[in-house]
């Protein structure tokens, strides 16, 4: 299993407002509204949550099925990626020791 941490763009501020977020992207200067389960997952990574962390967290928080929760998590990190939001901290593989080489 993949474990991935993300980390809001540097160029990116974020605030949660009652039932949504909102994120404004200073490099381009465009604001970007999610909705509360969005704002909940950027709170999330912003706590130094990895997705299968937040994932699970989930399905207590919003009473879904994990296979759900990983669906939609999966699709908002993805979406918020693409839009230059998140950028990935680390991925490392859980069960095992890991090697860097310099």
């Amino acid at each position: 299993m993949t474990l991935s941490k993300y980390r809001l763009n540097d160029q990116a501020r974020f605030r949660h407002l009652g039932n949504e977020g909102l994120i404004i992207r200073q490099d381009t200067a465009e604001v970007i509204s999610v909705n509360d389960t969005g704002a909940w997952m950027l709170g999330k990574f912003q706590e130094g949550l990895d997705l299968e962390q937040t994932t699970q967290s989930m399905v207590s928080a919003f009473e879904t099925t994990l296979e759900e929760a990983q669906q939609d998590a999966a699709s908002f990190t993805q979406e918020m990626l693409e839009l230059g939001v998140l950028v990935e901290t680390s991925s490392a593989r859980s069960g095992g020791a890991s090697t860097t080489r310099t």
